[in-house]
């Protein structure tokens, strides 16, 4: 298991790069989990979805750390860093920014692989999260 960084590395890039990697892990998550919905029954599905919530956990205490450490030099605009669509419109200068660190690193993650063949090849409708 990783040791946690002494609060001098705790510093507000570390958070927001964190922040980033987190918000995409959800969004390709949520994504990942609705196409299982397609081929999976709703009981096994709705245990699938239950790493959503063990991943927000892991966010709201990112967040409170953050604010722990840093309650002094950040303001409400920090309450993006972990949370939000980044398929939507960035809310301020600090949901720009960590939207920038996620796709930045998710073309970190996955190199030129040539999908364009597979653009269309997407499982047609939309999905919601069991109840």
């Amino acid at each position: 298991m990783a040791r946690i960084y002494p609060k001098s590395k705790r510093t507000l890039e570390c958070y927001k790069q964190i922040g980033a990697e987190m918000r995409l892990c959800k969004e390709i998550t949520i994504k990942a989990l609705c196409d299982l919905g397609k081929v999976l029954k709703a009981p096994d599905i709705h245990k699938a979805f239950r790493i959503l919530d063990l991943l927000d956990d892991a966010c709201d205490k990112a967040d409170s750390q953050m604010y722990s450490d840093h309650r002094y030099e950040i303001n409400s605009d920090y309450q993006d860093v972990f949370y939000g669509c980044l398929e939507n419109p960035s809310r301020n200068a600090v949901d720009d920014e960590v939207r920038k660190r996620a796709a930045l690193f998710a073309k970190e993650i996955i190199k030129d692989v040539g999908n364009e063949d597979l653009e269309n090849d997407r499982c047609a409708g939309d999905c919601e999260r069991p109840e």
